[in-house]
């Protein structure tokens, strides 16, 4: 996952705390995975929030595929797979420069707030 989110990735320590969130029964999340011909080709970890209203219910934290399978539509399999495995509104992240916006806006995704954050 760390080499396939490149150049848009996380510490490898940050992914493995965003799958353990996920797999948590108290806090929980979802994570679909996608074969394509045996091989893994695509990855999505959604974490609960446990809020609803003014904070959606539910992070796409990440969303991946395999650099050698991209451009075969599993970008957009996996997100409307996500959006129908987790009832209740989603939030994510991307940074402005990334392509994967295109694929969020065409499914529904909209910019409501800029992110701010003040990091120690």
């Amino acid at each position: 996952m760390h080499v396939w989110l490149q150049p848009y990735t996380d510490r490898t320590a940050d992914i493995r705390r965003c799958l353990q969130y996920a797999m948590d029964r108290k806090r929980g999340g979802r994570i679909l995975l996608v074969r394509l011909h045996g091989e893994w080709s695509g990855v999505a970890v959604v974490n609960f929030t446990g809020m609803k209203g003014y904070i959606p219910a539910n992070v796409l934290v990440y969303l991946t595929v395999n650099p050698a399978a991209r451009g075969q539509g599993l970008g957009t399999e996996l997100t409307q797979r996500v959006l129908r495995a987790c009832p209740g509104d989603f939030k994510l992240h991307v940074e402005y420069d990334n392509p994967a916006r295109r694929l969020y806006e065409r499914l529904g995704f909209r910019t409501k707030y800029a992110e701010y954050r003040f990091q120690r």
